[in-house]
């Protein structure tokens, strides 16, 4: 595994200033890393909302490898998701130093074509897991979708929210919290076996019971100035960071 080419990626002067200050708490090198991602492979990137990790896979799989940004329709029905979906493209588009020729496909419901089957090496999503869980149709077909663009014993990598082992999961998800073992069984009863986990994202300044849920901590701050500094001190949530395999 050449991590010199993800340390190359990282240190790219592209990256915007923002990305490049959650560093510390996302931990990137580490992470592709632990996932064993190396700058020849097809990876499938899932619903990168704003891009922080496009601009990192951009390059890195550029000059040997393929990159294939699983986007948001662009006619989404909620406009936030048609707003990600422009400005992933157009970043990409305008932008081919960096893309070369990423491809990009969509993951809605009634759209699962995210990559030609046995095409992908790895499928990456961050902080997407809950979403999908709110609805267990929409994880069903999304896990499906997931096992046919994989080549065998492709990986799965996933960051998200783990919520508190001593409390019931969220069911709903809405808090955007996770419990671990609920993740790893739910994916496990759909044709991934657990490879490996890593505490790369362990917050343990994370109490998890925040009004707003995830979304009260940085970077959203959506309760914005009231108790502002009590949640920038206990910085981004605490995450898991889960390897799989596609079973045979």
């Amino acid at each position: 595994m050449n991590q010199e080419a993800i340390a190359a990626a990282i240190k790219g002067r592209h990256r915007s200033a923002a990305f490049v200050a959650r560093d510390a708490a996302r931990r990137p090198l580490e992470t592709l890393a632990f996932f064993g991602i190396t700058e020849t492979m097809t990876v499938a990137e899932i619903w990168p909302t704003t891009g922080y990790w496009t601009e990192i896979l951009g390059p890195l799989l550029k000059p040997r490898g393929k990159l294939i940004v699983v986007n948001f329709p662009p006619d989404h029905k909620d406009e936030l998701c048609r707003s990600q979906s422009h400005l992933i493209a157009d970043k990409i588009r305008s932008a081919p130093e960096l893309y070369g020729d990423a491809a990009i496909s969509y993951l809605a419901r009634g759209r699962y074509d995210i990559a030609p089957p046995a095409s992908c090496d790895a499928i990456l999503t961050f902080l997407n897991l809950h979403n999908w869980l709110w609805f267990p149709d929409y994880f069903d077909a999304t896990m499906a979708a997931f096992r046919r663009s994989l080549k065998p014993e492709g990986i799965l990598g996933i960051v998200e929210h783990r919520g508190r082992p001593d409390t019931p999961n969220d069911a709903n998800g809405r808090s955007g919290y996770v419990n671990q073992d609920h993740a790893v069984a739910m994916i496990e009863a759909r044709g991934f076996a657990l490879q490996a986990a890593s505490e790369i994202g362990a917050n343990p300044r994370d109490t998890k019971d925040h009004p707003k849920g995830v979304w009260t901590l940085p970077p959203s701050l959506v309760l914005r100035d009231l108790d502002r500094a009590k949640y920038e001190a206990i910085g981004e949530s605490d995450r898991m960071t889960l390897k799989f395999t596609a079973r045979p």
